[in-house]
């Protein structure tokens, strides 16, 4: 046994120090053409993609050969053709970091991702040391060197001069001499040209008609043996043998003449030196060419070089005869895939398959164009298609595994990937990309950035993988790495507005809101739409929506603004959050747990760090608060876990959180009065498969308050379970609840009204008052969004809820004896209850189509119909005891009993515009609308914008709004909002003096920490909706300025007119005005925020209330919040708040 522990502890040694070391080694990514490894510089081997070279090790290319690496340190660097270098570096990487490259001959190109490196470049008589990030290092012929720095800085020293080489120069050295000029960079693209990834197509340009021999045996070599092509297309003899060919073959060759061969011999040749970075010979043999498709070859150039308009100028000058059917669409589609307007490259694409049904290539470009949009069926149709036409290429295999890994087939994409690395073959920026997002996904962050390292170093032009980068950077908290690799993948892709978003997050994670605010304006001008967020995590707050962004420095109307121009129905991010900034209590709770159906892993990311996308782990919080009301004490504490599992069954997520909260009031001279609230919720969200999300949730909410003497016992639960269905163009949620609720409350008995009875001897010791309600609920809902085009989606909703009330209210016995006595007869009274049924239903089905028009015009129309049966029955029940027990009943007294039912119409119209420059827009909305039985809906109304006034209303009551909202921005950072509602309630008085709604489901929110709510967003009124009958009016004024460094100010008036038949009830409670101004003031790692509100009524006093609030994050794991609340009329409030993450 004891030798068996010794193997197992040498064992365990070898495998460390071999890990240990290999953090030393330098990587072999991928190779072109001839490429060779020595250990001492004169015995050579071949090396392949995925050797592992040491320090001291040398690496070589031919004329024909290209290699990438990556060094110890993750710096990017390429090899061109026809250089030599040694690898120098230290046997363990632990101790010393030093990495140096000799350049013997030749050229390299080197970019690191580090802020700081210690790497050396040595030349013929310089050596440079390294500061900047990316530079390219040449040994020409003659033996002289040059170091082009492109971007950041090097220092470099020779025997005579050491010179700081800035971004845009080129320091070229004599090493005879040791003399040193400085120049400037010409052109930073032809510098780099050997980089960037570019495959020659010479089916492209093909001429017609049979291929004479020496073409066919090159387009096979070019396709089999990449070291024997580039030895033959540049060789004299092959052309010499060509030029024979066209000698004999003059007269023979018809339609297509022996010219038009050379000429596409030598437009192959000029696509072959493009790609080994040859700028000259490839410049020569373009300029001397007369075929017409040397314009396509030069915008495919272009394009690998980032040139993308100057790609389409020539293209569209060129015209679509230039080369075979098909490529003149799919370079096209190709260069606005690389914009990022997918809806463009999607059309440009389809062009092209109908003109070349079978060209492979167009199958694999729109199946991209597809992945980036999340059109995931879409995708695989083409990848299917594909396949059916070729043997399966390897960027068909890095398609698949990137389609695998975005829908979540786990084990398929580690397959795929994993068969592709023991294979040896060459890796592709594709492959590498969908390895990256898999391990993000499995949270080995040192592997995810490793891969879009790869994928980078191969595809330096591909922003996606750039953006993979600041993800891991992001998942390790390196901020600075973090927002560097997200500015790199916008410069790749200027219109895709995620590297906005992320960088956005991050800042305010860091409190830095000045750069956050910056990063939004930036997201907010783009088309969030033509983008799938699927890869990307969705917090609980809607963190990648672009509102939160201004929402969370005091900016409220600007986020709604904001907001409403990347709202999308089929985004949850959209919906959670709307959740987390209304106001409302049903339509926030409604919008979250829509956003939670849509995306179940939403439970488990992380609530204190923003997570680029859903990665295992697990992780916690607690929490405790402390506050004060005069002698009103609260006290605050809960705790939780949430967390994500990638597995065989597909994606999990969990959450499980409670909580409680004690209130008391100490003050002797008043009632002794305690509260306790206490809730639990346990979720878990699953994802079989992509586009299947099935979340459960479960709430259980004990309440308990002691006053005086009175007691009141609340237990509240609820059990929702939903499933949504995904596919390219429609989303359906099905979901279904149930709830429960208790209520006892029990008080000393007080002397019967009834003038017949008298009360019990023990009437005072052991008699009480009881009121005992008992609520259910139940709802099944539908709710489907149905993408018509890229310009109108369907919505279509309906479902069913249900109630059911029984509420009693008399009195209670301790030892189940009487309370009353009849006074003539002297029986005991045994009950004397009055007991109130109410049991109601409804069923709707809705309507709304949404159409979007030029000039950012859109437009909302929604139809509902709503089926409603209510029954409400009251009874006062009296039981007799003694010789002769009876029981007597009278029945229906209330004036509300009986039975209704009705069916009810409604509907609304709404406008949305919004300027071409951003800086106006406009929401007009005519609603009618109902409140649902139930407190929480998927299918809660939003036209426009614009949401009915749910938060006016019991259940069962009904809006007639018309809404009208006007922003607009005086400056990039000062607007102007102004607001008008006028609408006719009405309520069911059922709801208001008989039975109370449940609020069961707003427990849900308890998923969601809003770490940046302020005295900024609160409310300026809270509706009290005790009305049958009220007409409001509202009009508001907002004026928003945000100022240097994330310091903003918002301010305004409010004014409030009622009128009908309860109106005179309420005008102590709303005021006829409110003057309202705010300031938010960033502190180190925190936000200072203050608000005055002043309050004017017609029949009641004035009220100032002024709000304090600071936030600050301490360390990495704790948030302390501090409140305080002075009111001219009322009591001043205080409380202090802790939460900690695990």
């Amino acid at each position: 046994m004891r030798r068996q522990c010794a193997n197992l502890v040498v064992l365990a040694l070898l495998l460390w120090e071999s890990s240990a070391t290999a953090a030393s080694n330098f990587e072999v990514i991928s190779v072109e053409g001839n490429v060779s490894e020595s250990q001492d510089g004169h015995n050579w081997s071949k090396a392949d993609a995925a050797t592992v070279l040491e320090p001291q090790d040398w690496l070589k290319t031919d004329r024909s050969g290209m290699a990438t690496l990556l060094l110890p340190d993750s710096t990017q660097t390429k090899i061109g053709p026809n250089t030599k270098i040694k690898l120098i570096g230290p046997p363990d990487f632990k101790q010393s970091s030093t990495i140096a490259l000799n350049i013997s001959s030749g050229k390299v190109w080197s970019r690191t991702n580090r802020v700081e490196v210690d790497l050396k470049i040595r030349i013929p008589g310089a050596t440079a040391s390294v500061r900047g990030t990316e530079w390219i290092a040449q040994v020409h012929d003659s033996g002289k060197g040059s170091l082009t720095v492109l971007a950041g800085t090097v220092e470099i020293k020779t025997t005579k001069k050491t010179a700081l080489i800035e971004n845009g120069q080129v320091a070229s050295v004599d090493a005879v001499t040791g003399n040193l000029s400085i120049s400037s960079v010409i052109s930073s693209d032809e510098a780099r040209q050997f980089i960037y990834h570019y495959m020659a197509q010479p089916l492209a340009y093909l001429p017609h008609g049979d291929a004479p021999d020496w073409a066919r045996e090159l387009i096979r070599t070019y396709k089999s043996d990449n070291t024997k092509f580039v030895s033959s297309i540049f060789s004299t003899k092959f052309r010499q043998k060509i030029i024979r060919w066209a000698d004999r073959n003059k007269e023979r060759m018809f339609p297509v003449t022996t010219s038009d061969w050379i000429a596409w011999f030598e437009l192959f040749q000029a696509e072959i030196a493009i790609g080994l970075g040859n700028e000259t010979l490839a410049k020569k043999l373009l300029e001397q060419s007369g075929a017409k498709a040397k314009h396509w070859v030069t915008a495919k150039h272009l394009l690998t070089q980032g040139r993308f308009q100057d790609a389409k100028r020539i293209l569209f000058e060129a015209g679509d005869e230039i080369v075979n059917d098909g490529y003149y669409w799919l370079l096209l589609g190709s260069i606005e895939t690389a914009l990022g307007e997918l809806t463009k490259a999607r059309d440009l694409l389809n062009v092209g398959k109908r003109e070349a049904p079978t060209l492979v290539d167009i199958y694999l470009a729109s199946a991209n164009v597809e992945l980036r949009g999340g059109k995931f069926n879409r995708a695989r149709e083409y990848l299917n298609a594909a396949s059916d036409l070729a043997e399966p290429s390897q960027e068909y295999i890095s398609l698949l595994s990137r389609y695998y890994v975005m829908t979540g087939q786990v084990q398929k994409a580690r397959s795929a990937i994993s068969s592709h690395k023991t294979s040896r073959r060459q890796t592709t920026a594709d492959l590498a990309l969908a390895d990256s997002l898999l391990k993000l996904k499995l949270n080995a962050t040192d592997d995810a950035l490793l891969a879009a390292l790869e994928a980078t170093a191969i595809d330096t032009n591909f922003s996606r993988a750039q953006l993979y980068q600041g993800i891991g950077h992001l998942h390790r908290r390196e901020t600075q790495l973090a927002i560097r690799r997200f500015a790199d993948a916008e410069r790749l892709d200027p219109l895709d507005p995620f590297p906005n978003l992320l960088a956005a997050k991050l800042f305010a994670a860091e409190f830095d809101f000045h750069n956050s605010q910056r990063e939004a304006e930036k997201a907010v001008r783009k088309k969030v739409v033509e983008r799938s967020a699927t890869e990307f995590a969705t917090d609980q707050t809607g963190g990648l929506n672009v509102g939160r962004r201004y929402y969370e420095i005091g900016l409220p109307q600007l986020a709604i603004t904001a907001s409403q121009h990347q709202f999308n129905a089929r985004d949850p991010a959209s919906h959670v959050y709307e959740a987390s900034v209304s106001h409302s209590d049903f339509y926030s709770t409604s919008q979250l747990m829509r956003g939670l159906s849509l995306d179940s892993q939403i439970l488990g990311v992380r609530r204190d760090f923003p997570d680029g996308v859903s990665r295992n782990g697990i992780r916690g919080v607690v929490s405790a608060d402390y506050s004060q009301v005069d002698e009103t004490v609260g006290r605050y504490s809960s705790a939780g876990l949430n967390g994500y599992q990638h597995s065989y069954l597909g994606e999990i997520s969990w959450l499980l959180e409670g909580g409680g909260f004690y209130q008391e009031i100490s003050d002797p001279d008043r009632r002794n009065i305690t509260y306790s609230d206490r809730a639990v919720i346990a979720a878990v969200g699953w994802r079989p498969k992509y586009g299947h999300d099935i979340s459960l949730y479960a709430t259980v909410s004990p309440f308990r308050a002691n006053v005086s003497a009175q007691t009141t016992d609340l237990d509240e639960n609820r059990l929702s379970l939903s499933y949504t269905n995904t596919s390219d163009d429609i989303t359906t949620i099905v979901h279904a609840a149930t709830q429960v609720s208790d209520l006892i409350t029990n008080e000393p008995a007080e002397a019967p009204a009834n003038p017949f009875f008298g009360i019990s001897p023990d009437f005072s010791a052991n008699c009480s008052d009881e009121v005992d309600r008992r609520a259910d609920g139940d709802s099944v809902e539908f709710s489907s969004v149905i993408d018509l085009n890229d310009n109108a989606s369907l919505f279509v909703d309906g479902g069913y809820h249900a109630i059911k009330h029984v509420s009693r209210i008399g009195f209670v016995h301790k030892e189940q004896l009487h309370c009353y006595e009849d006074l003539d007869f002297g029986d005991p009274i045994l009950r004397d209850d009055l007991v109130e049924r109410l049991e109601q239903s409804d069923q709707f089905f809705s309507l709304r189509g949404m159409w979007t028009f030029r000039h950012g015009v859109e437009l909302d129309l929604f139809a509902k119909l709503v089926s409603t049966r209510r029954t409400f029955n009251d009874s006062l029940i009296t039981e007799y005891g003694g010789p002769f027990p009876d029981v007597y009943s009278i029945d229906n007294i209330n004036a509300l009993s009986g039975s209704v039912k009705k069916t009810e119409s409604l509907g609304g119209a709404a406008l949305y515009w919004a300027s071409g420059n951003g800086l106006t827009s406009l929401q007009l909305a005519a609603i009618r609308d109902r409140r649902p039985l139930v407190d929480a809906s998927v299918s809660p109304m939003r036209i426009a914008g614009i949401t009915p006034l749910y938060d006016w209303l019991h259940p069962d009551g009904i809006t007639e709004q018309i809404s009208v909202r006007a922003a607009h921005k005086l400056s990039k950072n000062f607007s102007v909002t102004a607001e008008h509602t006028s609408a006719d309630l009405q309520n069911n008085p059922i709801f208001i003096d008989y039975f109370a709604e449940q609020q069961s489901a707003r427990q849900i929110r308890r998923v969601a920490l809003d770490r940046y709510r302020s005295p900024i967003h609160y409310q300026l009124i809270y509706p009290d909706r005790g009305f049958e009958q009220l007409s409001l009016t509202s009009s508001s004024l907002t004026v928003e300025k945000a100022l240097t460094s994330g310091f903003s100010t918002s301010g305004g008036i409010t004014g409030w007119s009622l009128s009908g038949k309860d109106a005179p009830t309420m005008d102590t409670s709303v005021p006829k005005m409110a003057t309202h101004v705010g300031v938010s003031i960033p502190i180190k790692r925190g936000m200072l925020s203050t608000r005055v509100i002043d309050y004017r009524y017609d029949n009641n006093e004035p009220d100032i209330i002024f709000f304090v609030q600071v936030k600050r994050r301490f360390g990495s794991r704790l948030d302390i919040n501090v409140n305080a609340q002075s009111s001219k009329r009322d009591s001043s409030f205080f409380s202090i708040g802790l939460q900690g993450y695990l």
